[in-house]
């Protein structure tokens, strides 16, 4: 999951198993190399640096400054290849700008208000709201010809969400699942080839 709070030197997410399963799909899925990738919610580089191996170029992207001083420290023998850029998810780009491949790990948890609320980890009462947002931002931004990895919960409205995704003529492939404690995590790619199908393998 990514951080959401502004202010420089608010806690961010840590890598964790939702990380590894971000990783993990990215790099047994991917077929072909690509010019620009993002990581949207990069936290401290970790999917960061899993992408420099799939892309020339890699945007890591964060609202927490303190995220991405620390991402520049442990990259900063790659730092040619990496621009990191403090903003809410794809709101720095330009309509028509050229980017092939998105990664996030965003928060996904729904919030039901009987809790403080943690950006690092909920997203909204349906738990799908930051996903939404990207994926909407994404398609007015960037047209057609890219990919996203995204990680969500069983505990959000899920279904919802994927339907949502195919109505918008986007294909939804679910590749993977893991069991943690009481949720069920799983990494969707959405492809941009306006078929609005649903894959699981």
């Amino acid at each position: 999951m990514s951080s959401t709070g502004p202010e420089e030197g608010a806690r961010f997410y840590k890598p964790a198993e939702d990380t590894w399963l971000l990783m993990d799909c990215l790099l047994s899925d991917r077929r072909n190399r690509v010019t620009r990738a993002v990581d949207v919610g990069c936290g401290t580089g970790a999917v960061t640096e899993a992408l420099l191996q799939l892309s020339d170029e890699v945007l890591a992207v964060d609202v927490d400054v303190g995220a991405l001083i620390e991402l520049r420290s442990r990259l900063k023998g790659s730092l040619e290849r990496i621009e990191t850029v403090a903003a809410d998810k794809l709101s720095f780009l330009r309509p028509g700008c050229r980017i092939e491949l998105i990664a996030s790990n965003p928060p996904y948890l729904p919030y039901s208000g009987d809790e403080p609320f943690d950006p690092t980890i909920h997203s909204g009462p349906e738990g799908t709201e930051f996903a939404r947002d990207l994926i909407a931002s994404a398609l007015r931004l960037l047209g057609c010809g890219w990919e996203a990895y995204v990680i969500a919960s069983s505990l959000s409205r899920l279904d919802d969400l994927i339907d949502w995704v195919c109505s918008l003529g986007l294909r939804v492939t679910v590749l993977a699942r893991r069991r943690r404690f009481f949720e069920d995590i799983l990494c969707l790619r959405v492809t941009c080839d306006r078929s609005g199908s649903v894959h699981e393998r």
